[in-house]
């Protein structure tokens, strides 16, 4: 499971990762509501990322549009329990 390009976000979602030459994409995708999605896939990202061991430039394309300022995302980040550098 580790090697798919999609990860399950449990309900109606997943994420959809894409290596590419210039860096990372990431697709959220699903039929949930685009809110909770994407609130959902912020959350999932930190340990996807860490497990996958996954660096470098990362496209993230949410949802919609979505009105989430970077603050959601480095706080999803910060919450994470494993301190990345």
């Amino acid at each position: 499971k580790l090697l798919d390009n999609r990860v399950n976000l449990g309900s109606d979602g997943h994420l959809l990762i894409e290596p590419t030459a210039a860096g990372l994409m990431i697709d959220v995708n699903g039929t949930a509501a685009a809110s909770q999605l994407n609130a959902t896939a912020l959350q999932a990202l930190p340990r996807t990322l860490r497990l996958r061991q996954l660096s470098g430039q990362i496209l993230i394309d949410l949802v919609g549009r979505p009105k989430i300022s970077t603050d959601k995302l480095s706080a999803s980040l910060e919450a994470d329990p494993v301190i990345c550098h």
